[in-house]
């Protein structure tokens, strides 16, 4: 059985024609390509560099990037291989993809190893798992022929790690996509597509809430409404003394905007996009207070602050009733329409 440098020497000699020993069929290859004369480790460098279009400088790393390239560990593996540097017909190999989310929830990054150190990477990346040809990787094409959501390609000029320059841009959020590699080599030899397994863009996108209403609906009790787009995570609110809005943050931790507590704060889970109803008990009556909102998603995304017009509990309590049935006044004629409250010092707005 032959020895794997019996072997490498039976395939210089197969282009070489000669007899000689190891080295000096080596150095007849030399001659053959074109390497210029001088010591054999100094030529043998030189042929690697030529044969990978590399520029290592010392022996040992050139001879361990040529094993890698003929798919062995070390140069000693190598058996049988095409002595030539003639035109190269070995297609690069990828190996080992991946595609990463970044936190902005519009970019992503990716890398992909390669053993060949000549050529371009051409890359696409796709909301479709399914592999698109050699051709469309090129091309910046999804599997269907469509472009994909964002493609690129780079020089190739080093073994092994390629990191996408610039990473995957141009991305939307809280959306799956998957990354496709390809690798051709100077002499246009294709790697098979490589594919990586997929991730998944981040949630950064904010609720938003319109249309608060605040209501009051008893002596000491009122209503809150707002409408959110979201259907998931909290909504917060304060109800407060002032028309100056707290932050966000201060409706979070229930206080006004002067760092006071708020007389009512609270907060329930948000089940559905659409319309949230708030209740609120424990209210002071003929008193003016105003209602605040803010929406925290289920991954911290807070919603703009918004806010109601105001109200006073008690005072719309009495609207509709008659003049002779409400203290003190026993006696006359007429309808509460605005105003009242329990307390006999509250302004009323007769209608007689």
């Amino acid at each position: 059985m032959n020895t794997n440098q019996e072997l490498r020497q039976a395939s210089v000699r197969a282009v070489t024609g000669t007899a000689y020993t190891y080295n000096g069929d080596w150095m007849a290859l030399f001659d053959m390509e074109g390497i210029a004369a001088g010591p054999f480790n100094q030529r043998f460098l030189a042929w690697i560099n030529a044969r990978l279009s590399s520029a290592y400088t010392e022996l040992n790393g050139a001879k361990a990037a040529f094993a890698a390239a003929e798919g062995v560990d070390r140069f000693a593996d190598i058996g049988v291989f095409v002595a030539t540097s003639g035109p190269d017909v070995t297609a690069p190999i990828l190996s080992s993809p991946s595609d990463t989310a970044t936190t902005s929830g519009t970019t992503g990054s990716g890398f992909v190893y390669t053993n060949e150190a000549d050529g371009t990477l051409y890359w696409v990346v796709s909301t479709s798992a399914t592999a698109p040809s050699k051709a469309q990787v090129k091309a910046g094409q999804t599997h269907t022929g469509a472009a994909a959501t964002d493609s690129g390609s780079q020089a190739v000029t080093m073994l092994g790690v390629q990191p996408i320059s610039g990473g995957f841009t141009g991305l939307t959020s809280e959306t799956t996509y998957y990354a496709h590699y390809m690798h051709e080599d100077s002499d246009g030899n294709q790697s098979d597509v490589s594919s990586a397994d997929g991730f998944t863009t981040p949630d950064v996108t904010a609720p938003v809430l319109s249309s608060p209403v605040d209501t009051a609906t008893g002596d000491t009790t009122g209503e809150g409404t707002v409408s959110t787009t979201e259907d998931n995570g909290t909504l917060y609110y304060v109800v407060s003394y002032y028309l100056t809005a707290p932050s966000a943050a201060q409706i979070i931790a229930g206080l006004e905007y002067n760092g006071d507590a708020a007389p009512l704060a609270g907060s329930q889970a948000v089940t559905t996009t659409g319309t949230q109803t708030v209740t609120f008990e424990g209210l002071s009556g003929a008193t003016l207070y105003y209602a605040y909102f803010v929406h925290v998603d289920s991954v911290a995304n807070i919603s703009n602050v918004a806010s109601g017009d105001g109200f006073t509990p008690g005072a719309t309590a009495l609207i509709g009733t008659p003049l002779g049935s409400y203290y003190p006044y026993t006696y006359g004629t007429g309808t509460i329409v605005s105003g009242g409250g329990s307390d006999p010092d509250d302004t009323l707005l007769l209608l007689l």
